[in-house]
């Protein structure tokens, strides 16, 4: 399983960050228990941690549309 995290970088959501950042904790628990239940499939892992080593995150953060050179600030990936 792979998720992708797009995440707007603008000033108006940097001021309201702390109210959303309570968001991400539960959603990543969701999504590896996603991943987990997905992996338990064919085969079955031996552990937890073998079926979590196949979840994938990125994290890609963008700025407004005129940002130059292009609009994408960062792209991070997070694997294996």
């Amino acid at each position: 399983m792979a998720v992708v995290c797009v995440v707007d970088g603008s000033i108006a959501l940097a001021a309201q960050w702390t109210s959303v950042i309570q968001y991400i904790p539960p959603l990543m628990t969701q999504l590896a228990q996603q991943a987990v239940t997905l992996a338990l499939g064919n085969p079955p892992p031996k552990n937890v941690n073998e079926a979590l080593a196949q979840f994938q995150i990125a994290v890609v953060t963008y700025g407004s549309a005129d940002t130059r050179p292009n609009p994408i600030i960062r792209k991070q990936y997070f694997t294996n």
